[in-house]
């Protein structure tokens, strides 16, 4: 997966799979996803899935790679010099993987996007708010269903570009309970999210991921 001698372009070799909140929520996000569209060889996903035929009462496998574990070569679209970047060979044993890191958004690299995929296994990209700072993104993010909504639209943005099936959402800090000026609290606002994100995905992806 990872033999390729890396060969960018001068437009992918600009692209980032981490976000954080002032970039994202910014709008400045957009300028990468056209260079994906600039570039759809070595940025997208190459292979598509459809709905698996799971036993729905079967428990499930979903196994999370940790960028902090020095798994970071294999960001790059067109391989690396470095052979000992973290391998997944049994994909028959799995039913989603996710692309993991502490940025606040992080999308999958193409390479592993195309080899799950390959392998009939949903890709899921990661958003994580930790601490007190991620309890302000929170504030930000779950002050009304319009600031909500707004950020779903950014996420579907990524996800319909990068070719990936959805998102792992990891909350690790507080959210306010006080109402709100449209009576929401964020606790409900986040509620209202997941289930908004959900609808919104399967409408461009049926098979599409929202976990929790």
């Amino acid at each position: 997966m990872l033999g390729v001698i890396p060969a960018h372009s001068p437009n992918m070799s600009q692209l980032r799979l981490y976000y954080d909140y002032d970039d994202f929520l910014s709008g400045k996000f957009l300028r990468d996803v056209l260079l994906i569209r600039m570039d759809k060889e070595c940025s997208q996903s190459r292979y598509s899935i459809k709905n698996n035929n799971v036993d729905v009462n079967r428990s499930k496998l979903l196994v999370c790679h940790d960028m902090k574990n020095n798994y970071l070569e294999d960001q790059w679209s067109r391989g690396s010099y470095y052979n000992n970047a973290f391998q997944l060979l049994h994909f028959q044993n799995i039913d989603v993987f996710c692309y993991f890191s502490h940025h606040f958004i992080t999308i999958p690299s193409s390479t592993w996007t195309n080899v799950c995929h390959r392998h009939g296994v949903p890709v899921l990209g990661t958003l994580i708010t930790e601490w007190e700072s991620g309890y302000d993104i929170c504030k930000r993010i779950f002050k009304s269903k319009s600031t909500v909504n707004d950020f779903i639209g950014h996420l579907l943005l990524l996800i319909e570009n990068c070719g990936f099936d959805g998102f792992l959402v990891n909350i690790e800090n507080r959210l306010d309970v006080d109402i709100q000026p449209e009576g929401l609290s964020a606790v409900s606002l986040m509620l209202y999210f997941l289930e908004a994100f959900t609808s919104r995905l399967h409408h461009i992806k049926s098979h599409g991921l929202v976990l929790w």
